[in-house]
């Protein structure tokens, strides 16, 4: 079913307001780190001398974006190419494939979400469009949690969490998208997908939105995992992975233990052995402010302000750096962040190690009563 959603913003009406509605939709969702659309330009950059390659793609970018060409489904060939998008979720494989899942675009002044999976195969230059729907909007198909089945399907979705395990199982968490029964929101589900059987598994979180176009938080006690535990539905979070094969997630746009809707600076970690979440650090209570204390000086209590759309990295000693994103600054104030954040996981530490500690130029200060 095509699900044309209504939030963040829903674009109707003649030809200029739709220009017009959609510059007001951009701006809105910079609120959740999401800037632009783009269309399918695959860029190379050549390490040793420094140059980039246009690799595929269109070099226009036409208002209504650029359609998809699908081919035949699960057959690489040179004329495949996705379509125009933004906040896709990207994988790499073990086999060093590139994966592309669904993202936002516009049809006919409509904000749109998509479910189609794609592979690229650097070697031959070459798109496969592997599952997943042709037709924005799509519901999700749950089937039965923690069994792979060729009948599940991940409904369309944009900003949603990737990882990659030892295994080259892509795992997918949350996004802004559509729901097992059709409803548009922040989702908090959790797939694996193993490219081999080309099946997904359902593992966690809710096949439903709820009310409130999210479900809240369940985040039990700091540092215990539990079987209900799961992070709220959210947008834009950052994720990694450490040399455990562990699972984390760090903040994003979305829902919070009471239900609230704002942006969150809660760290998760998932288990793949156990199937379980565990709330690390952060708090269960969205629209926090950013806890600097003195730069590149570790001091208990320290903590970045809540955000989405942060870069995030681990180093050779898996301590985590988080840059920027979106979100709150030392003094509560919404804008884009520089700020360069040290974790170390093992102790659980925050460290402010660059940047400032202000947005200089606030969009203004976060309000729970805020909707984007």
């Amino acid at each position: 079913m095509k699900n044309n959603i209504a939030s963040p913003s829903t674009l109707s009406g003649s030809a200029p307001s739709n220009r017009s509605t959609a510059t007001n939709l951009l701006n809105r969702l910079a609120h959740t780190g999401i800037s632009a659309l783009f269309t399918c330009l695959c860029l190379s950059a050549h390490a040793q001398s420094g140059e980039w390659g246009w690799m595929g793609g269109s070099d226009l970018a036409p208002y209504a974006g650029v359609p998809g060409v699908y081919g035949k489904q699960g057959t690489p060939a040179t004329g495949n190419i996705p379509g125009s998008r933004y906040a896709s979720s990207a994988w790499t494989g073990a086999d060093g494939h590139l994966w592309l899942l669904g993202g936002a675009s516009a049809d006919a002044g409509a904000f749109i979400v998509l479910n189609d999976l794609w592979e690229f195969n650097p070697a031959t230059n070459e798109w496969a469009w592997i599952g997943g729907s042709q037709t924005a909007g799509q519901s999700g198909v749950y089937l039965t949690l923690g069994k792979p089945d060729t009948g599940n399907i991940v409904g369309a979705r944009t900003g949603a969490s990737t990882w990659t395990d030892s295994s080259g199982h892509l795992w997918l968490f949350g996004g802004y998208g559509v729901d097992g029964k059709g409803v548009s929101g922040y989702l908090n589900d959790l797939w694996e997908f193993n490219p081999t059987a080309n099946e997904w598994t359902w593992i966690s979180g809710s096949s439903t939105v709820g009310s409130g176009y999210g479900q809240r938080g369940v985040y039990g006690s700091l540092g215990k995992a539990t079987a209900g535990n799961t992070p709220g539905g959210r947008s834009t979070a950052s994720s990694w992975i450490d040399s455990s094969g562990h699972l984390w997630l760090f903040g994003g746009y979305g829902f919070d233990a009471t239900g609230n809707r704002n942006f969150l600076n809660d760290v998760w970690e998932f288990d793949l052995s156990t199937t379980a979440w565990t709330w690390i650090g952060g708090s269960e209570t969205a629209g926090q402010s950013g806890a600097y204390g003195t730069i590149k000086t570790h001091t208990a209590g320290t903590i970045p302000g809540a955000r989405c759309a942060a870069s995030a990295g681990l180093d050779s000693s898996g301590h985590l750096w988080l840059f920027g994103g979106n979100g709150l600054d030392a003094k509560g104030n919404l804008g884009f962040l520089n700020d360069v954040w040290e974790l170390n996981p093992s102790l659980n530490d925050w460290t402010w190690m660059g940047g400032t500690n202000s947005v200089g130029n606030p969009v203004g200060v976060i309000d729970s009563a805020n909707k984007y």
